[in-house]
Formats: structure tokens, sequence, C-alpha cells
């Protein structure tokens, strides 16, 4: 059964409520943190289209919660981590552990399947803090370490003492140094920022930004014509406007790319599904060739973020059945393409991320290849692993993979002999 937004948030209220209870009984620090912290000072509840919680908490209570507070929590949550649940470990670079409604399955989106866990249910994100090392003071948890730029993310006293704010109600702790700690990452946290012209704004400045967030969800019937905000739709066109800028001089051609960038940046959604030519793939291979053209500035990491997770569990849950570029498999290569392509000899925690899910792709790919026939479907393969093949990654499996879609454009309307 679906349920609406607001009873959504009314079992995420249970989980905060429910965590709360064990940790005042326990004597268990812990703030509310990221766009939990963010709605309770901004929206004194969550934030309109929010689907988790965030709370943060040193290690050493996180040590005490794990002994005395997780053997106390209602029986209809599930507290998850690597260790109670397998399927979690591809995420502990993300969030440690989370609470999990075992009455609810989240799904993102009506195309994109749940996380192949056995509990996905509405969730707690537990995040955890230890001592940074980089900067005196300072405090980090895996995400901040592992996605995040090189920066103080919180100080040590901003949540040494706590103050409470009220969340739907209900009274939760909160950093005391909130002010200073939301402006640090996200700016000016009581407004909704909007890009610059010629530049992508920091979304959430100083940290991730989310390129694709702050749509308000029950606004989006109402988007200004934006069918197809893709490769093969608006972002085409965009990448044709600024090249006819730069080609003619002419401003009027700047202006109206940057006018239908707005359009896109400020309508899109994580709810488009993640294809290349309709969707999330589109454009993010869109963003990053603005990128590395320099029609505008700004972090590709930062404002792709999401996208890269979204294509991430696409490939681990391999949840498209087509192999071409336009709506199929291929579409999330070329993404991984253009995003790999300037990074060959990086090897940060970011890079070795996507090199990894590149090859669990290059296997998607060849498990999908045996019974295609259409020597079109061939050529869209062909084209992708020829992209891949300058990656230099896996390049034994791509080069015999081509060596396949070869044969079937030669022998199409056959089944090509596998190799």
């Amino acid at each position: 059964m679906n349920i609406d937004i607001k009873e959504a948030h009314r079992r995420m209220l249970y989980l905060l409520q429910s965590f709360d209870t064990v940790c005042k009984k326990h004597d268990i620090d812990y703030w509310l943190d990221y766009g939990t912290l963010l709605g309770a000072i901004r929206h004194q509840g969550f934030i309109p289209w929010d689907t988790d919680t965030d709370v943060g908490m040193l290690r050493s209570d996180y040590g005490v919660f794990l002994e005395k507070g997780v053997p106390e929590l209602p029986q209809d949550i599930f507290f998850q981590t690597p260790e109670t649940e397998p399927a979690m470990a591809s995420w502990r670079w993300l969030v440690e552990a989370r609470l999990r409604d075992r009455h609810s399955r989240y799904v993102p989106d009506k195309k994109t399947p749940a996380e192949p866990m056995q509990f996905g249910g509405l969730q707690l994100d537990l995040f955890i803090y230890d001592w940074d090392g980089k900067y005196e003071n300072a405090l980090s948890n895996s995400f901040e370490r592992n996605l995040s730029e090189s920066r103080i993310h919180l100080r040590l006293d901003e949540v040494e003492y706590l103050d409470t704010a009220r969340f739907e109600g209900v009274e939760f702790p909160v950093p005391s140094g909130y002010d200073t700690y939301l402006t640090r990452c996200y700016g000016d946290y009581r407004r909704f920022p909007r890009r610059r012209k010629g530049k992508f704004r920091k979304w959430l400045p100083g940290r991730c930004n989310k390129m694709i967030d702050y749509v308000n969800k029950e606004n989006m019937e109402s988007v200004r014509g934006i069918e197809n905000p893709g490769m093969m739709g608006e972002m085409g066109k965009i990448i044709g406007f600024y090249r006819l800028y730069r080609q003619t001089a002419e401003e009027e051609w700047e202006e109206k790319a940057e006018v239908l960038l707005d359009e896109v940046m400020e309508n899109c959604s994580l709810e488009l599904p993640v294809t290349y030519g309709d969707g999330l793939c589109g454009v993010g291979v869109g963003i990053e060739y603005l990128l590395q053209e320099g029609f505008v500035e700004g972090d590709a990491d930062e404002i792709l973020w999401q996208i890269d997770c979204r294509v991430f569990n696409t490939i681990n849950s391999r949840a498209i059945g087509t192999l071409g570029i336009g709506k199929g498999i291929c579409g999330l290569a070329y993404y991984l393409y253009y995003r790999l392509s300037r990074r060959k000899g990086e090897e940060d925690i970011k890079v070795l991320r996507m090199k990894e899910h590149l090859i669990y792709l290059i296997d998607w790919i060849a498990d999908s290849l045996p019974g295609v026939r259409e020597s079109s479907l061939f050529e869209e393969v062909f084209f992708i692993l020829c992209l891949l093949h300058r990656l230099d990654v896996f390049n034994a499996k791509v080069e015999k993979l081509m060596e396949y879609c070869e044969k079937g454009m030669i022998t199409s309307g056959r089944e090509a002999v596998w190799i």
C-alpha cells in the first residue's frame, strides 16, 4: 500500500522518538543532524519533501547505544548495520547504522526498485563522529571523510553542549552551535538558494551540492514544459545553445541556454528515471560536459553525487532490462565514462567507487549481450565499449565484448556466437 508523505513523516517521527527514549534512559548524547536539523530550525519539523531522518553522535556514545540502547528498541524497529544486514555493506562509506521501520518499504520512485535489503523501510540514519585528525577541535563522520571536500565539518565545541529545538511539536537535542554549523554546511540556510548566472551555486555550500534537490514535490505537476530533461531533450538543447554562443559570440544563445538550464535545474527531481535519454544520466552527462568545456563553473563531485548514488544502486540491483543508450544499460555506462574521462590517473575514494561499479556494469553488459540480434543495438554497445576502452578499466573483458559485438554486427539477424 502506498502512503503519502504525511504518513511517512509520522512513521519517521516514531523512529526518532523511539531512538530518543532509549538515549534519554541511558544518558546517551546525540543531536539532530543534516536535513533533520535544518528542518527543525527552518520548518520546526520535517522539510516537506524529506524522506529520512538524520542524527549524529560521538563514537563513545555509540558504543553505549550498541550495548544498552539497541536491545531496548521496539520490536517494529530493525537496527541495521553491515553486521545485521550484509546488503548494507556497500553503504558503509555513507552511513554506519540505521533504524528501519519494519512495516514499510521505501522505493525512491515508480521506476526504481527498492534497495536490495531484507529491511528497506523508512529510516533514521545514524552518523557516528570521530576526531577528524586534519583540523584541531574538529569532528567528522564516514560520509564526510569519503565524499566531502577537505574542510572542517563539525567542531567539538558546537556539540559539547546541546540545546533543544522543537521538531514536529517535540523537543529534541540540537548542537548549541547550530547556526554556525548550518551556515557552514548550507550557506544561507533559511532560504532556498538559486543558481547564479553562468555558475552552479553550491546548493549545499561547503559540502555536497544537491543539484536536483529542494523541489517541492507538490509542485511537480506544474513543471513548465520540462517533459524530458535528458540528453535527448532539454539538456541536449542547452549544450547546443552554449556551443552556438561559443561559435557566434551572440549573447542571445547564452541567454537561451541559461534560461533553459535554470528551468531544468529547478524542475528536475530524483523521481526521474535514471536513464540517459530522458532521465538523470542524461542530465548528469550534460552537466559534466558543461563543466569540462568551461561553459559553467562548479565541482562535479559535489553537484552529481546523488546521481552517482542512483547509478550505483541501479547497477547493484540490475534494475534495467534493456541494453541501449537511450533507455538502457549503455546509458549508465556513458554516464560513468563522462565522470571518469578526465580522471584516469586519480585514485581517490570517489574515483575508485566509480571504477568499481564500472566493472560491475561491464559484467552486466556481458550477461545481457547473448540473444541480441539487432545490428543497431550491437552498434550502440560497440560504441560505448570503445569509449570505455579509453578508460583502461577491465580492458581484457571490454575487448572480448567488442569482438563479440563486431561479430554480431556482421551476423545481424542471427544470434552471435559467444567468444
